[in-house]
This record gives structure tokens, C-alpha cells and sequence, in this order.
């Protein structure tokens, strides 16, 4: 088994693998999010509102934790074009997720990061429930297969257990 990458290791590959830098980086809770939305093919209306909402919300708190504005309306807007428009490679957005934890979980303060990694799960699960393909559904089927195994996956990633209360 490899070595987890640094923080600074982690950021490196970001900008020169997938020219993520800049307010890019404060963003990168969003990748979960994303690949949540794409895992059924279609990038629907209210999975888009969910993020839309999860990403007022992070940016808000950047700005009180800062003092000032870290991440602008014109960075979320051009990120959302990125990884939104046009669906990105399955195999890139799970790269840059790999890559993100080091920077998103890359402080010692452990309840901070639990708090984290349950916001981004919470809002990967209401996206997986927000939207179908089809009606009417099985009464198993409200969050297709895909989506089920990118949540899994994600769940597995960022080190969540299924008994934690969200």
C-alpha cells in the first residue's frame, strides 16, 4: 500500500493534472456531489438545485470564517460550467476526489473532518433521492444501482461508517 499523499503533494497534482488551483480548491467538497449527479448519466434540474444550495451554504461560511470573500459568484459559476454542463470522465472526477481528501481532510482537527465528510454525504444522499429516470419506480429503485454504488464508494473513500447519524 502507497503512502497517502500531502497535503502540498495533493495540491500539486490537482493543479497539474486537472488545473484545479485558485478558489478551485475551496470548491472541491463539491466533486462527491458531482459525481453523485452524473453516476445515472443525467444531471437533473433538482439534483443541480441540492448542490446549488449545498454550495451557498459552503461558500457562505468560507466568507464569515475568513472575513472576507474567498470564493467569488464568477469561480462557482465557472466551476458548475466545468463539471456540470458537460458530463466529465467517471475516471477524472474520482481521480480528483482520491486527490481531494488530502486537502479537504488534511488538518488534525478529527471532529472538524467528521463534521465535513457527514455534510457531503448527507447532501450525496439527497441528491440520490431527489430525482428519477423513471416513472413509475420500484419500490426499490428511488436511488438507481449507479447511484447506490457511487455512494457506497464515496461512503468507503472518505472513511464514513453506516451508524453515524446524519
Amino acid at each position: 500500500m502507497s503512502n497517502p499523499l500531502s497535503r502540498e503533494q495533493a495540491l500539486d497534482r490537482l493543479a497539474l493534472e486537472h488545473a484545479i488551483e485558485g478558489p478551485d480548491i475551496y470548491l472541491l467538497e463539491l466533486i462527491p456531489l458531482i459525481e453523485v449527479i452524473w453516476a445515472d448519466g443525467v444531471a437533473q434540474a433538482a439534483e443541480i438545485d441540492i448542490m446549488h444550495e449545498f454550495v451557498l451554504g459552503h461558500v457562505a461560511g468560507l466568507t464569515a470564517a475568513a472575513g472576507m470573500e474567498i470564493v467569488s459568484e464568477a469561480d462557482v459559476t465557472r466551476f458548475f460550467q466545468r463539471f456540470i454542463s458537460k458530463r466529465p470522465s467517471a475516471i477524472v472526477l474520482k481521480d480528483i476526489r482520491e486527490l481531494s481528501a488530502a486537502v479537504m481532510f488534511g488538518n488534525s482537527d478529527s471532529a472538524s473532518n467528521q463534521e465535513k465528510s457527514d455534510t457531503i454525504l448527507a447532501y450525496c444522499l439527497d441528491i440520490s433521492a431527489a430525482a428519477v429516470l423513471n416513472y413509475p419506480y420500484g419500490r426499490r429503485d428511488r436511488i438507481v444501482q449507479e447511484e447506490k454504488k457511487m455512494l457506497l464508494e464515496i461512503m468507503t473513500h472518505f472513511h464514513i461508517a453506516l451508524d453515524r447519524k446524519l
